[in-house]
């Protein structure tokens, strides 16, 4: 069963960042080619839809974690979220937030290639009656 439902909040942290053209100047390039520099007058509320998508994609990586056991992809989604965060609230620096989207967007990526892989295993032991 694919279930890609829970990459959803990582790629919404990063398009409502992108939506934000104060906050993160960088994104907000990328985000007037797609038109979401009409947002602007949002920024407070992508503000919060960001901080929301960060915290889902937490939640997902240590959903994930529960089926792949892979410790690496939890560690970068969990030092990425409190990246986030410290930056956003402790001392506010935009690099370190940039560092922490990005972070939060490779382990969502290769939570996908892993369960894909964990996937090919089960059906490839299936077909072989259970021998590996």
């Amino acid at each position: 069963m694919k279930n890609y439902w829970e990459k959803v909040p990582s790629l919404g942290a990063i398009v409502a960042a992108a939506g934000c053209p104060i906050c993160f100047p960088a994104l907000a390039a990328v985000g007037s080619v797609f038109g979401l520099g009409a947002l602007a007058a949002y920024e407070n509320q992508f503000i919060l839809i960001t901080q929301i998508f960060v915290g889902l994609s937490l939640v997902f990586a240590v959903i994930s974690f529960k089926r792949t056991r892979f410790k690496l992809s939890l560690t970068i989604a969990l030092l990425s979220g409190i990246l986030i965060f410290a930056a956003w609230y402790v001392f506010w620096n935009e690099a370190l937030v940039y560092l922490g989207l990005a972070g939060i967007f490779i382990s969502a990526v290769w939570n996908i290639i892993l369960e894909k892989r964990i996937g090919e295993c089960k059906t490839a032991n299936v077909k072989l009656g259970g021998f590996r």
